[in-house]
């Protein structure tokens, strides 16, 4: 069976912004698996999404590192029969694993480092929020690209958890200052 594939190799809060593409993938293309792609520690936000198949872990920093790290990707998407990747992620070293794995259509933003190794290149287009912008993407590849948003999917027990955190505790402030990058906190 083949496959599309979104390709989000950034952060938990890029990889969210990039889950409209997920549904546009499996609304657009019934009849082949929706394989994530995402960085070690991002796969689960996508965990229980009901639009994905099957989540492909690169862990580009550990295991995945290096031209061995992206050989090493290229054959599993290669093995999974990926033909179309949709890619919001715009490196040269997501581009050069896409390419090398083979995926006939790579549709991915003409800015970026890797512009040059896809195969349909999207204006990158300022002030639009990233949701329009990711989903241009989706609608280069001739795929549904409206109405979608962001969305992600926990599991009971995560409400559980938050329900007695909150029901416990009289007064509560809910703060979340983390960012990869100094310039987001």
């Amino acid at each position: 069976m083949s496959a599309v594939a979104v390709v989000q190799m950034a952060f938990i809060g890029d990889v969210i912004l990039a889950t409209p593409l997920l549904e546009a993938a499996r609304v657009s293309n019934p009849d082949d698996r929706v394989i994530a792609v995402v960085r070690a520690g991002c796969d689960n936000i996508i965990e229980n999404n009901p639009f994905v198949d099957e989540i492909v872990v690169w862990d580009k920093h550990g295991s995945d590192k290096g031209i061995g790290g992206i050989r090493s990707i290229a054959v599993r998407l290669r093995d999974l029969q990926v033909h179309t990747a949709l890619i919001p992620h715009r490196s040269l070293r997501t581009a050069l694993a896409m390419k090398l794995s083979g995926v006939k259509e790579r549709i991915g933003f003409a800015k970026g480092g890797g512009a040059m190794l896809h195969t349909m290149r999207v204006p990158y287009r300022t002030g639009l929020h990233e949701v329009e912008r990711n989903l241009m993407l989706a609608k280069a590849a001739g795929w549904k690209s409206e109405g979608f948003k962001p969305s992600i999917f926990p599991e009971d027990e995560d409400f559980t958890v938050i329900e007695n955190i909150l029901h416990n505790t009289e007064k509560y402030c809910i703060i979340a200052p983390g960012s990869m990058w100094a310039t987001k906190i």
